[in-house]
């Protein structure tokens, strides 16, 4: 991803002392069949929410009918809200 060296250690240091609890996270890539490029990054945004749970699936329901997508946004965040709650 051609992260510079000297941004990884205040990589580590989010990733390992980040205040928890983080819900979720999307990374948005394009791959040009060679490299992998990150266009963004996007972590407990509703609209996020929104568009993986439902607009992304009703685009493949019109566009592809036959095609699935691997897709369990529901499922992880109703154990994640089980957990939270404790």
């Amino acid at each position: 991803m051609r992260i510079p060296p000297q941004a990884a250690d205040r990589i580590r240091e989010t990733w390992n002392f980040e205040p928890p609890p983080a819900l979720y996270g999307r990374l948005d890539l394009v791959y040009d069949g060679g490299q992998i490029k990150l266009l963004e990054y996007n972590a407990d945004t509703p609209t996020a929410l929104v568009e993986a749970a439902v607009t992304q699936w009703y685009w493949l329901e019109d566009t592809f009918a036959d095609a699935d997508q691997f897709n369990s946004i529901h499922e992880k965040l109703v154990a994640k809200w089980k957990d939270l709650h404790g």
